[in-house]
This record gives structure tokens, C-alpha cells and sequence, in this order.
């Protein structure tokens, strides 16, 4: 069993239930209290701050009940003794190290072995960020064909995927695989009875991965195939499971190759799911690859595009999101409207706003450009 922080904590806690062959635990969460006030601690710094003493803790966008903190708060590893021979504990190397959990593994007479998780902070910034922690991977890896003989295979860009998993609400996912190169990965959520209502695709929002900001993707691909509607959360090429193209950088939110990915995806769909329909959504710069696969596929089974908050239209290579031309939009009618408020006007000539008075000249001067 392998897990990071909290699923670390979940890894050992069912190690306890159930003999394993061994456990990798990343930074892992010790004592449920500590992780309880942190996770406190990150939703008195949201707008919800000061609701409700007996309702959930918004943390970071995912909602904690006051009796799920209650129990995380009763858990302590130190208590728990896994049923393992082999343990391996990285812990990040940016923090001094915590070896409670160590000590206590080798007095339970468990082959236990510790050592530095390099880059954990990369590894944890918002997705666009993020950088994959080759060291970590790769002792990770040299400790599992140690205790095994063999290392395991990482990537298996052949497999197509389980059967049908019934949801049990008359909905079923699968995992598929849209091969070539490079190989896109995706999760298929479909109705179990037939369907004449088109596909839907769902394009990866910014750099998150195909379950979207804080799963919205998986509950949105759900309540649509119980509507009648199949989904695929696909991952575009360098985004989650699926490669970059050779020589492309991982994690770009606006690329290029997106419309081809797209044009592949409705393809796949036509092939495999018996479906002449497709409908691309999505959020963000999602909702810039459904605006632009609709300008730019010259396809008829793309029948439509859904938009949720775009931030753009246009995009090219180089551009930043303060280049947006929507932006700008939004910003000069902010400031018109703002025109017509004489505090507004006091405030800029004291020089107590953000743009400053040189900076709403030369919006309203791009603003007339033609």
C-alpha cells in the first residue's frame, strides 16, 4: 500500500486490518489531531470563516463534518500496528524530521527503512505548478524491487482498462485508453440502458487532472449519465495520465495540441461508443479547448460547446492570462461603471486604488485604440 499524508494514514490504518506485503508512506500524517487544526486552521481562511460552530469545515474547497474531524482527531499511528514485514517512510527533507513513527515500526519488529522526500513543496503546489518527484519515484521504486525481485512497471500504455464498475444507480465507468502517440487516458461514466443522447467530453480545467477542482468533473460526468448523457473526463496530452508530447512541457493549460486530442477523442467516441454526437465541455481554460474546438473542427459530430466561467477566447503561445482580451473587458467595464461613482474618483486622484491613475489613462487609451 502506498500513500501521501493523509493517505498514508489510511494505508497504515488498514494495514492494521489486513496483512500486506508492504507499506510506502510519504509524509504521512501521524496523529489525526495535528492534521484536525490544520485543516481548521486552512478554513478560518476562507470567506466561510465564522459560520456555524457545528457545521463542516471548508478546507480548501472540500467539506469536513465536525464528526469526520472528531474521529480523524482520535487517530494516532503510534497506536496502530500495521501487519507488514517491510515498511519504507519518506519524509520531506525542507522540515526536520519526525522519527516517532520509525522507532515505533522497528520496535514492532517490522524491516523498516526512512529517507528524504526531495521536492515534497513542488510536488504540492496548485496543479500548474507541480513537478513529479523523480528522486522519490525512483527510491521508491529501487526499495518495492528489493523486497519483490522485479520492479514494478509504472506505465502500461496498452492496457485498456477493467470492465464496466456499476455505480449501482444505473450508471457504470470504465477506464480507457485512446492510443497513439502520445497515448491519452480517460474515464468513461455512461448509463447502463441505451441512450440516443449525444457524448459528452469534459477538457481538463487549468492543470487539474480529469476529476476537475475538487472532483467537480466526477459529479458533473455522474448526475449527466443519469440524466442520459455518456462522459468522458479525458486527460489533453501533458495534463494528469496522459504523456506531453516529446519535447512539450508537462502541465500547460492552454496547448496547442489540445484540438488535436479533441479531434482524436470524438474519433475514439465514434469508434467505440457507437455515438454520431459530441458535446465538448468545460471549466476554465476547458472552456477555451469547447470554444475553440467548435471554431476550429471542421466535424459534424461536434454539435455543440459548453462554456463554464472562461477566462479567455484567444490564446497563443507566449500570451498570459492579463493579455486576455475578455479580461480587459471585464476590467474596462468594472472601471465604467466605477466612473460614475464620485468616491471612486477620490480615491484614484489620492492614489488609493490598484491600477492608479497613469494605469486608467492607459486602459482607457487601449480601450479606443482600434
Amino acid at each position: 500500500l502506498v500513500g501521501v499524508r493523509f493517505g498514508a494514514l489510511l494505508a497504515a490504518l488498514a494495514a492494521k486490518e489486513i496483512p500486506v506485503g508492504g507499506l510506502v508512506l510519504w509524509e504521512p500524517i501521524v496523529r489525526g489531531r495535528t492534521y484536525a487544526r490544520e485543516l481548521k486552521a486552512i478554513g478560518m481562511t476562507a470567506d466561510a470563516a465564522g459560520g456555524a460552530a457545528a457545521g463542516p469545515v471548508e478546507a480548501a474547497g472540500f467539506a469536513f463534518s465536525r464528526p469526520l474531524l472528531e474521529a480523524i482527531s482520535r487517530i494516532d499511528l503510534l497506536q496502530v500496528s500495521p501487519q507488514c514485514r517491510r515498511a519504507l517512510i519518506l519524509r520531506r527533507d525542507d522540515l526536520a524530521g519526525d522519527t516517532n513513527l520509525f522507532d515505533h515500526y522497528r520496535s514492532a519488529g517490522i524491516d523498516v527503512e526512512s529517507g528524504p522526500l526531495a521536492d515534497y513543496a513542488a510536488m504540492m503546489a496548485e496543479p500548474h505548478f507541480t513537478q513529479v518527484p523523480g528522486d522519490a519515484i525512483a527510491a521508491t521504486t529501487k526499495w518495492l524491487s528489493q523486497g519483490q525481485g522485479t520492479a514494478p512497471s509504472l506505465v502500461r500504455k496498452d492496457w485498456t482498462g477493467p470492465a464496466h464498475v456499476d455505480l449501482g444507480d444505473g450508471t457504470r465507468e470504465r477506464i480507457v485508453t485512446i492510443p497513439d502517440s502520445p497515448c491519452l487516458f480517460g474515464i468513461v461514466t455512461e448509463p447502463t440502458r441505451p441512450t440516443s443522447q449525444p457524448v459528452v467530453i469534459l477538457a481538463n480545467a487549468g492543470a487539474a487532472y480529469r476529476v476537475g477542482p475538487n472532483r467537480l468533473y466526477v459529479h458533473l460526468a455522474r448526475a449527466l449519465a443519469a440524466a442520459g448523457f455518456p462522459c468522458l473526463r479525458i486527460d489533453l496530452a501533458g495534463l494528469g495520465d496522459s504523456p506531453a508530447d516529446p519535447g512539450k512541457p508537462e502541465n500547460d493549460t492552454y496547448p496547442a495540441t489540445a484540438f488535436r486530442d479533441i479531434d482524436r477523442a470524438i474519433d475514439f467516441i465514434r469508434t467505440n461508443m457507437n455515438a454520431d454526437r459530441v458535446i465538448v465541455m468545460g471549466l476554465c481554460s476547458g472552456a477555451y479547448v469547447a470554444f475553440q474546438s467548435a471554431v476550429q473542427l471542421r466535424d459534424d459530430s461536434l454539435v455543440e460547446g459548453v462554456l463554464i466561467n472562461p477566462l479567455t477566447f484567444f490564446w497563443r503561445e507566449g500570451m498570459t492570462l492579463s493579455d486576455s482580451t475578455a479580461q480587459k473587458h471585464i476590467e474596462f467595464e468594472y472601471y465604467k461603471a466605477s466612473a460614475w461613482q464620485p468616491k471612486k474618483w477620490l480615491k484614484l486622484l489620492r492614489g488609493e486604488t490598484t491600477i492608479g491613475l497613469r494605469g486608467a489613462i492607459k486602459l482607457l487609451l487601449g480601450r479606443l485604440r482600434p
